[in-house]
């Protein structure tokens, strides 16, 4: 009996787990001490797509850092990754098989699209995509991730948009402050 019942309660402590780390997450971002630097975000991607294979989960997702080495952009980088991050959890936990990341920097504006091949968002989930403990569509989500990174890029002065959902999969869009393609990194101290 007791390893029948293991399992479960070793998923019931791991969701409890992961939604007070969520909470307490999203309650100590609500006042972010932001420290932006300019940084290459392919590099960052990259250590989302490590982050996501060594993580916890079962399901496993094809993670495409499509971003081209010289797209650098200005912001706190350990928020982005957690914002980034929480995106792609949230497709790896929706049942994406792939998610692709992309990047082009026109003026002093990154737009970074994420798209993914899972199943789609549900119409409750994209009623309230961006609103804490409502916009979850799987069982025992919290409906933080998203909120999360919202609150983040906002925080920078960026934006992130659903720019499309359906059965062939979902697409964001984030657009964050960038160094011009032909600025070195290096002046910006």
């Amino acid at each position: 009996e007791v390893q029948q019942v293991m399992p479960r309660l070793y998923n019931a402590v791991d969701r409890a787990v992961r939604l007070c780390s969520q909470t307490l997450d999203y309650v100590s971002s609500s006042d972010l001490k932001l420290r932006p630097e300019p940084f290459h975000l392919q590099e960052l991607l990259v250590e989302v797509g490590v982050a996501l294979r060594e993580g916890l989960s079962e399901q496993t997702m094809e993670w495409n850092n499509g971003v081209a080495f010289d797209v650098t952009v200005i912001g706190d980088r350990h928020q982005l990754f957690r914002a980034f991050h929480n995106i792609a959890l949230n497709a790896q936990m929706a049942d994406a098989g792939r998610l692709m990341v992309s990047a082009r920097v026109s003026g002093d504006v990154a737009s970074i699209d994420l798209v993914d091949d899972g199943p789609g968002l549900p119409d409750k989930t994209r009623e309230h995509l961006f609103e804490p403990f409502a916009g979850s569509s799987r069982k025992g989500g919290t409906g933080l991730g998203l909120v999360i990174a919202h609150d983040i890029i906002v925080a920078h002065g960026g934006r992130i948009d659903l720019m499309k959902t359906g059965e062939a999969g979902t697409t964001f869009c984030i657009q964050l402050p960038a160094l011009h393609v032909d600025e070195p990194l290096l002046d910006m101290e």
